[in-house]
């Protein structure tokens, strides 16, 4: 007993690097929560809570709910609220190849950036391509889908805001080193394996490996990988593949044909890499399992597994809470002194340099550009920390030195290297403007663990309170114009009523010699507020219902 006391009171945690990645795995009776740390610092952060389970990758048979021609589009019913999105680029007729498939996605200049196993297969199907084969020819989406159809769909994209599934009919299998994708003629190598000749040595590896029928694709972790370690991983795959179609042929739409894994065991097989030296665990009584599940997973990897036995919790120990708080501030202070402001809008990301303290101690050209080089370095760490997706526009501080924007662009390009989703960047403009884009597959961290303001319904400001007694002052003016009473009902929301206070309602109805009796009224939006006449019961004047 004595000696379990001291090894609890004792040191339980070594400390944590300041060179190297490592990996943070914090679970409980509520959520998993994991976070890479590259120099000490958060740079990913991910979370899934036992009652909101991602689908992106899960295969559905779905049915088709309505065909748009206007869009060549379709909706399907996959058993959720909303049906997903399915465009004509995303279905595979049985007269295509894999290869034909994604050249068409490719070649669409409104295709959204791809990731990298399917940029590795269109790469590999354009060079493998046999030149007296026939293209496909251009499909409308009434040809292909009709309403009421059954159709095995991929979750690609989970719902954003408003936004349903977006969905996609060729299906890949994705195991730790390889993707399998049936219909498939030809493998492919991911681009990150930058080497030539292990991309080579591979590409020859997977096309002596492919079943026949299927297309393997070599992930970045597969780097160095031999036969012996892939050959059991394709028969894994293959056999959840049967197990796909035969549910397929027994299942009634809409229905669920294979369910992604949990969050831990997707970012261990995707994202975990030889960077990653050690992984800690605090997982309460389930820390053991994942250790051994770790272990025998990871065995060419062979990273340092390291269950933390303390009282508190690890992310409170390390301080990581205000580090998670911050994420979600706009404000981002560089250590230079200048910061970054980061604001979402529903079609874009908008970062401002500024900067801010950093006054310089040389000339001011100098200054900017220390304070560019800096932001530029902190903007690609935010974009993975907050996985911020879509279109980017990133507002550097003005440079007037040719040299300057080159060493800022390049400085950019570096940090985004890190990043394992697709970016794409373009140059500087005039208006010291970078346009770039980022492969998003769900909302970002804010909109996934905020909601939109009761307060200002989203707009980040709600009106003052001189502002909001003027707006009484005129509607209680109107009230008595209509109806020659003195004597109203005010229904306010319940949020409005505790900003603005009872007082100081009242105060304002008695400079027009008026007397008002409050009533919070729970179905009201924020800025709505309602008079209704005392003697009638009848409402005189309220705000007008923004349309939806």
């Amino acid at each position: 007993m004595r000696k379990n006391q001291r090894r609890r009171e004792g040191p339980v945690l070594t400390p944590l690097s300041k060179t190297e990645r490592e990996m943070l795995i914090c679970r409980d009776k509520f959520e998993t929560r994991i976070i890479f740390l590259e120099q000490g610092r958060p740079a990913e952060y991910y979370y899934e809570r036992n009652e909101e389970c991602s689908i992106v990758g899960n295969i559905y048979k779905g049915r088709v709910l309505r065909v748009l021609p206007g869009l060549q589009a379709a909706f399907v019913n996959i058993g959720l609220e909303q049906g997903g999105f399915l465009h004509v680029r995303d279905i595979l007729t049985e007269s295509m190849t894999i290869e034909d498939f994604m050249n068409a996605k490719r070649a669409s200049k409104h295709e959204e950036a791809w990731s990298e196993e399917e940029a590795a297969a269109a790469a590999s199907g354009s060079s493998g391509k046999r030149k007296d084969e026939v293209k496909e020819p251009r499909r409308t989406i009434q040809t292909l889908l009709q309403q009421g159809q059954e159709i095995m769909v991929q979750v690609e994209k989970g719902p954003i805001s408003t936004k349903g599934p977006r969905l996609t009919g060729q299906v890949s299998m994705p195991s730790r080193l390889l993707v399998l994708i049936p219909g498939a003629l030809h493998s492919g190598v991911a681009h990150r394996i930058a080497d030539d000749k292990e991309r080579g040595r591979l590409k020859k590896l997977l096309d002596q490996l492919a079943p026949k029928g299927f297309g393997l694709i070599a992930r970045t972790s597969a780097e160095g990988a031999t036969a012996e370690e892939l050959k059991p991983e394709i028969q894994y795959l293959l056999k959840l593949w049967k197990k796909v179609k035969t549910d397929e042929k027994k299942a009634v739409s809409p229905a669920v044909l294979h369910a992604e894994q949990g969050l831990l065991q997707r970012v261990v097989r995707d994202l975990l890499t030889k960077e990653d030296r050690r992984i800690i665990i605090d997982a309460g009584e389930e820390s053991k399992t994942i250790k051994r599940w770790l272990k025998s997973f990871l065995s060419s990897l062979q990273p340092e597994i390291e269950v933390y036995q303390g009282k508190e919790p690890l992310f409170e120990v390390l301080n990581l809470e205000p580090e998670i708080e911050k994420i979600l501030r706009p404000k981002v202070w560089l250590k230079c002194g200048g910061y970054l402001i980061i604001e979402e809008t529903e079609a874009l990301v908008v970062v401002d340099v500024n900067t801010g303290r950093n006054v310089g101690k040389q000339r001011q050209d100098d200054t900017i550009l220390k304070t560019n080089l800096e932001a530029a370095r902190e903007i690609g760490r935010q974009l993975r920390l907050r996985d911020l997706g879509g279109i980017i526009v990133l507002d550097f501080i003005d440079m007037r030195i040719s040299e300057h924007k080159e060493r800022v662009y390049r400085e950019l390009g570096r940090a985004l290297q890190q990043d394992r989703a697709k970016t794409g960047i373009r140059r500087l403009t005039d208006l010291g403007l970078i346009e770039m884009t980022r492969r998003r597959v769900k909302g970002s961290l804010l909109r996934s663990l905020h909601e939109p303001c009761p307060m200002c319904i989203g707009r980040g400001w709600i009106p003052s309170r001189n502002t909001l007694g003027l707006k009484l002052h005129r509607m209680l003016e109107k009230a008595r114009r209509l109806t020659e009473e003195s004597s109203f009902i005010l229904e306010i929301s319940p949020y409005w009523l505790d900003y603005l206070g009872e007082k100081t309602l009242r105060d304002t109805a008695r400079q027009d010699k008026i007397k008002l009796e409050i009533a919070a009224k729970r179905d009201l939006r924020p800025e709505e507020m309602r008079l209704v006449s005392k003697r009638t019961k009848v409402v005189i004047i309220g705000n007008v219902k923004e349309e939806k």
